[in-house]
């Protein structure tokens, strides 16, 4: 395996991590901070390559939203602020597994007490 270019974009690192994952059977699950959102063509061709190997962000499948969609969660809160809102983190998993609830961390409960500037997300799954 190549490692990372630290230089690249977020975006573009997930695009090489993304071609790594094997072509395989096994139930694959990758979370975390993707730096990007909807705006961003190269995070909607990684959603897209994703979605080709049955992969889908669980908050986006459980909300029944497209990721060019509005959405009603931040997950992140730039420079600690209520009043700078992205949702930039995700959990994408098998799209056949059944998602029974997606819960999103709120800004009071983290960003303001300076716990982080981004929230958790919870999902509960049953695997198909």
């Amino acid at each position: 395996m190549t490692p990372v270019n630290e230089a690249d974009g977020y975006p573009q690192q997930a695009t090489r991590i993304i071609k790594w994952l094997p072509q395989d059977d096994l139930p694959t699950i990758i979370a975390g901070d993707f730096n990007a959102s909807s705006r961003n063509s190269t995070h909607l061709s990684n959603v897209a390559a994703l979605s080709e190997r049955g992969i889908v962000s669980a908050y986006h499948a459980f909300h029944g939203l497209e990721h060019t969609d509005q959405w009603d969660d931040a997950t992140s809160y730039y420079q600690w602020s209520e009043a700078k809102p992205f949702h930039m983190d995700y959990v994408f998993l098998p799209s056949r597994w059944e998602i029974e609830g997606v819960e999103v961390g709120t800004y009071e409960e983290y960003s303001a007490k300076r716990l982080s500037d981004h929230v958790p997300i919870v999902v509960s799954v049953s695997p198909g």
